[in-house]
């Protein structure tokens, strides 16, 4: 007897996602509220970021809108183009020694603000110089 089973039949509990940094304790991002996406950098394509199409209602209707894209306590205003980051692209990259394969997930958090977490390609976030450092103590 052959059994099939159908979309209907299967349930999947509704959890509640967050994506954090440990490296910004403050920052916690509720996934039911945003939509995160993620890009590989490649060192083939250094001077632009394809990023997808949804990611327009996040950015303003000028015809050259700018990004503001956090790491840590730094900012940068990224240029848009062509649905690229282009303006100051190459900058950040510099700036944030990017290596090809590493992953940038980008967090909305306000209209054209994006918070970018950088992961090597183990999986390991990033540490810059600008984030802050923390201490933990412990008496054992």
């Amino acid at each position: 007897m052959n059994v099939i089973a159908s979309r209907d039949d299967i349930h999947t509990p509704t959890r509640q996602q967050q994506v954090a940094s440990s490296l910004r304790p403050n920052f916690c991002q509720d996934l039911s509220d945003s939509i995160c996406f993620y890009k590989t950098f490649s060192s083939a394509t250094p001077n632009s970021l394809k990023i997808p199409r949804f990611i327009d209602h996040f950015i303003n209707g000028t015809k050259t809108p700018m990004l503001l894209i956090n790491t840590g306590n730094k900012n940068a205003q990224i240029g848009v183009k062509h649905k690229r980051l282009h303006q100051n692209w190459r900058d950040f990259i510099l700036e944030h020694r990017l290596q090809h394969n590493e992953t940038l997930v980008f967090v909305p958090e306000y209209e054209n603000i994006f918070t970018v977490l950088v992961f090597d390609d183990t999986g390991v976030e990033n540490i810059f110089p600008w984030y802050h450092t923390f201490n933990i103590y412990s008496n054992a």
